[in-house]
């Protein structure tokens, strides 16, 4: 008898063992719904005297197309002993927002619950419907309890959406709270000058530190074409001089929320494009999560466009041909006798912008 007890003790320490969630990237979904959690912005609040806790600035999403590109839908998942973790999600974690509410996660007959627990009290997080939006959010009180943590990779991919096409490229602007590596065939920069008429580049490496805004030239249209993977650590360092500005979060939620969003405003230039240019130009509502923006002058043009590509290779002209020649960017000589449609071009050694 105490062998076949033994075998069964060793038994369910192994189960539990195996049960465990490993260190890593996940997305977490809800068993009965089957929506994802999706962090909109980092308002959580725990009240441990009262047990009063709100984490439904964590919003439950069900769009794939939505959560594919989101980067509030990616989680990584760290043990902090006990059978606690902390959950990290954009530039900050769920333990570092609610002041220590680390849940715990436990196997539960093929899925995970998961709950915070202080002296006296538990809260289990449970997916509530959300009767405005018609998604949800997360609760300390309901009946779907069940969730699933899907490692980050394969079908479970995290794919850039673009902003704009132009130079016969798809381009978004991205800022990511872990560091990342580029799918191949994409470019990043970062943007190292700008005035009132446009702004300068510089291509980084394939691997971008964590919290750099940076402009991204994609591979395709979708955000399959333009895979990324996300790391939990990097050499890569933060650019300096960087010009571009990163937003976390952008939701009209309302209601039970914090005001973390950013509005295009009249000196806000976010990414799109001008006469087939990349340019940064005017908007309006809010600027997109994830996203980046230029600040410019009162006194900026509407658009602001890229104007450095290929500016190196005029320096080999002479002089005295180039007082007299219009040059684009590409160092390509304008025909004498035309007139140059509008952009912008290199005349007596300046930059110059027909309009």
């Amino acid at each position: 008898m105490k062998k076949i007890f033994t075998l069964i003790l060793l038994a369910g320490m192994a189960l539990n063992a195996a049960a465990q969630v490993d260190d890593g990237f996940y997305r977490i979904q809800n068993v009965s719904t089957g929506r994802y959690i999706v962090m909109y912005d980092p308002y959580v609040f725990v009240n441990k005297g009262t047990a009063t806790v709100r984490l439904d600035a964590l919003q439950t999403i069900t769009s794939w197309n939505t959560v594919r590109s989101h980067m509030g839908s990616v989680w990584y998942i760290e043990g902090k002993g006990d059978l606690k973790y902390d959950l990290f999600c954009q530039h900050s974690s769920l333990g570092a927002n609610s002041g220590g509410f680390y849940p715990s996660i436990f196997y539960n007959d093929g899925t995970y619950r998961f709950y915070g627990e202080y002296s006296g009290w538990a809260k289990y997080l449970y997916d509530v419907d959300d009767e405005d939006t018609g998604e949800g959010y997360v609760d300390v009180s309901g009946s779907k309890v069940n969730w699933n943590f899907i490692p980050i990779g394969g079908d479970n991919y995290i794919g850039i959406e673009p902003e704009t096409k132009a130079e016969g490229y798809y381009w978004a602007t991205f800022m990511s709270g872990f560091p990342f590596k580029l799918g191949s065939g994409m470019k990043a920069y970062y943007v190292n000058s700008v005035d009132d008429h446009g702004f300068a580049w510089t291509e980084m490496g394939s691997e971008i530190p964590a919290k750099v805004p940076v402009l991204l030239r994609l591979n395709g249209s979708s955000p399959s074409d333009n895979r990324i993977t996300v790391m939990k650590n990097s050499s890569a360092g933060a650019p300096s001089g960087n010009k571009l500005y990163g937003v976390w979060y952008s939701s009209d939620l309302g209601g039970r929320h914090e005001d973390y969003n950013v509005e295009c405003e009249s000196n806000n230039r976010v990414l799109g494009e001008h006469d087939g240019h990349l340019a940064f130009v005017k908007g309006s509502g809010l600027i997109e999560h994830n996203r980046a923006y230029l600040t410019v002058s009162n006194d900026a043009d509407s658009n602001i466009i890229e104007s450095t590509s290929g500016i190196t290779n005029i320096q080999s002209v002479e002089k005295t041909e180039a007082e007299k020649s219009v040059y684009t960017l590409t160092g390509q000589k304008v025909p004498e006798g035309t007139t140059p449609r509008r952009g912008i071009y290199i005349k007596d050694g300046k930059k110059v912008v027909i309009k």
